[in-house]
């Protein structure tokens, strides 16, 4: 007779693979897309006349700070914040805070909700 501590966690309820196998098909193939995932390190609006003086060894100096958080986005949507951290020979981030998906698709969901009801009154 298992106990609970034998079980493993994929046969219990709600673990993270059950929920994976409830999902419809068509959701688990949208989950398996690749996206490009990017850093936001800074942003400066410049006029053009300054950007097409711009050559190697130029400075472009920002207001951020080297240590404040930077944005992790897909497209032009932020989905983490944190900061970054060395990982040997290369950079990576530590996330302090993420975007609740709620907050995420909200968006999505507003725009295919508008289009629901546009479809309905023609």
């Amino acid at each position: 007779m298992a106990t609970a501590t034998e079980t493993s966690t994929a046969d219990t309820p709600g673990s993270e693979e059950d929920r994976w196998k409830r999902l419809p098909q068509y959701i688990r193939s949208l989950l398996k897309i690749d996206v490009d995932l990017a850093v936001r390190l800074a942003e400066k609006k410049m006029p053009l006349g300054e950007i097409l003086e711009l050559a190697p060894g130029s400075m472009v100096q920002f207001s951020q700070r080297y240590d404040e958080p930077v944005q992790l986005m897909i497209g032009d949507h932020p989905i983490a914040e944190g900061e970054v951290v060395k990982v040997g020979d290369r950079f990576g981030i530590r996330i302090s805070s993420i975007v609740l998906p709620a907050e995420r698709f909200a968006r999505v969901q507003g725009t295919r909700a508008k289009q629901e009801h546009e479809s309905d009154n023609a």
